[in-house]
């Protein structure tokens, strides 16, 4: 048993390396977020309170843009929250 158990070990062992190599090649790095991925994420802050502002104004919401990033910062303008 303790034979077939060391086999299976090192068989994993050595499917998880070949794991890791294809994941390399892929370009995945463990705990790290890529350029384009940071880059994507800083888009979408710095242009998601404009839009959500500019939608409003399409349905008719009176809010001014200030009072959409407090909404947003789940903090209640003039009787409205984040829900609303």
């Amino acid at each position: 048993m303790l034979v077939r158990d060391n086999r299976e070990c090192r068989r994993l062992k050595k499917e998880l390396r070949a794991i890791r190599s294809r994941l390399a090649i892929l370009g995945y790095q463990e705990n790290e977020l890529s350029p384009e991925i940071i880059q994507n994420l800083d888009f979408a802050r710095a242009h998601i309170k404009e839009s959500i502002y500019d939608q409003a104004v399409l349905e008719g919401v009176a809010t001014t843009f200030p009072q959409t990033e407090d909404i947003l910062e789940n903090r209640a303008v003039s009787g409205m929250k984040a829900s609303d």
